[in-house]
């Protein structure tokens, strides 16, 4: 009771969290004694498998998968491509957190936790924002290519197969590569440009999908992609300038930044000067 007793005190809270982790790895460790791969294997499944089944409002594994593969989870936390394991990642770093801010203050832990436990979630969300942006030109690519082949008469299907030899990045390249796949396993073009787009949070493919699909049942393709790639070529002009806006920016604030260096070193020089001269008499 005694150790208990040491233990939770404050000052010592991080030793506690550390003894609880490792007493727990212990146990696992003994516990998985004959075969560890078997055993942790083994493991992960049955939690797997324990969270498929859970709908809830806080809890939904089909909806947390939905959420991961339109944020482009398996190029940016390859280790991490399920509910389970991201799950995982951001109780070990809410751990983490814990543990380091458990050093100052019990609270401060509990906050330094619940930052790093929503990290994962922010770092991705930033990743598929990246992501975006950098497809524009891709995207640019692939809508004047399906204007070209579907004039001269190519199905849709065929033209977009087709236009991914044309694409340079990698999550949109895979997705095409994937669609071309999923036709070549019969499944309907409708059916299968819907499975690419729930592979992005990107209005432009989503866009690019609803007037595919549409133009099975109507033929009018050809209107709907001229106005969604004028739409990119205005939003990668607007962002062309964004980025210029940001640069002069900064570069001002550079040129303010040393033009202040330079005042406060005359300064201290005229201050340390007449500090000198008045010392000297």
């Amino acid at each position: 009771m005694q150790i208990i007793y040491f233990l939770c005190t404050e000052n010592k809270m991080p030793i506690a969290i550390a003894v609880l982790f490792l007493f727990t790895i212990i146990l696992f460790v003994v516990s998985a004694k004959k075969n560890p791969h078997h055993f942790f294997k083994e493991q992960y499944e049955r939690i797997n498998n324990t969270l498929k089944k859970k709908r809830g409002a806080f809890f939904d594994y089909n909806n947390i998968q939905n959420k991961l593969n339109k944020n482009g989870i398996a190029f940016h936390f390859r280790f991490f491509k399920t509910p389970t394991s991201y799950l995982v990642l951001k109780f070990l770093l809410a751990f983490v957190g814990l543990l380091i801010g458990s050093f100052t203050h019990i609270g401060i832990g509990i906050i330094i936790a619940i930052l790093f436990f929503k990290l994962p979630d922010i770092y991705l969300q930033q990743c598929n924002k990246k992501d975006n942006e950098v497809m524009m030109e891709d995207l640019q690519t692939l809508y004047n290519s399906l204007q070209t082949q579907i004039k001269a008469g190519i199905y849709p299907a065929d033209a977009m197969t087709e236009t991914a030899e044309a694409i340079t990045n990698k999550r949109l390249y895979c997705a095409l590569v994937e669609l071309k796949g999923d036709l070549l396993t019969n499944l309907s073009f409708k059916d299968a440009v819907r499975r690419m787009e729930e592979k992005f949070e990107n209005k432009y493919i989503t866009s690019l999908v609803l007037a595919l699909t549409q133009a099975i049942e109507t033929g009018h393709v050809l209107e709907l992609l001229n106005d969604l790639a004028d739409q990119i070529r205005v939003m990668r002009d607007a962002e062309l300038i964004s980025k210029k806006e940001k640069l002069d920016r900064l570069i001002s604030f550079c040129e303010l930044g040393l033009l202040f260096t330079g005042i406060l070193f005359i300064v201290i020089v005229f201050f340390s000067e007449i500090g000198t001269m008045a010392n000297s008499f």
